[in-house]
C-alpha cells in the first residue's frame, strides 16, 4: 500500500511536470511566432494606413479598424501566454512575478489584492515556484468568480 501511494504520487508529479513542459513550450511558441507575425501584420498595415491621402477617408478608416482589431489580436495572444506559463516566472522569479501578479489582478478586476513575502526565490527549487504560482493563480481566478457570481445575485 505505501510503495502504491508513492508510486501515484511520483505518477502524478510526473504527469504536472509535462503539463508544465508543455505550458511552457506552448506559451513559447504563442508569443514569438504568433506575437511577432501579428507585430509584422500591425506594422505593414501602419505603414500602408500613412499612404492614403485625405480623400481617402473611407479606406483610411477601415485601415484604423484593421489596426485596432490588430493590436487587441496582439493583447490577446500576450494574455494566453501569460496564462499558460509567464515567462517573468524565470526571467524575474517567483516572488517578483506574485507581486505583479497581485498588481494586475487588482487592476483587472478592482479587487484589492497585494503581496508581501520574506521568502527569498534562491530558496526554492523551481518545481515549487511553479506549483506556488499555479496556487495563487487559481485562488485568485475563483476570487474573481465568486465575487462576479455575488454581484449578479445582488443585481
Amino acid at each position: 500500500m505505501i510503495r502504491s501511494s508513492e508510486n501515484l504520487r511520483q505518477l502524478n508529479s510526473y504527469i504536472e511536470n509535462s503539463r508544465e513542459t508543455e505550458r511552457f513550450n506552448v506559451a513559447r511558441e504563442i508569443h514569438e511566432e504568433l506575437g511577432q507575425q501579428l507585430a509584422v501584420l500591425r506594422m505593414d498595415l501602419s505603414r500602408l494606413d500613412k499612404k492614403f491621402s485625405p480623400k481617402e477617408t473611407a479606406l483610411a478608416g477601415e485601415f484604423t479598424v484593421l489596426l485596432d482589431s490588430t493590436k487587441r489580436m496582439i493583447e490577446t495572444v500576450r494574455k494566453i501566454a501569460l496564462e499558460l506559463r509567464p515567462s517573468m516566472l524565470d526571467d524575474i522569479g517567483l516572488m517578483a512575478t506574485l507581486d505583479w501578479y497581485c498588481g494586475d489582478f487588482t487592476r483587472k478586476t478592482g479587487i484589492q489584492s497585494s503581496f508581501e513575502s520574506e521568502i527569498t526565490d534562491d530558496k526554492l527549487t523551481k518545481d515549487l515556484n511553479i506549483n506556488l504560482f499555479r496556487i495563487i493563480q487559481e485562488s485568485l481566478i475563483n476570487i474573481a468568480r465568486r465575487s462576479r457570481q455575488r454581484m449578479l445575485i445582488l443585481r
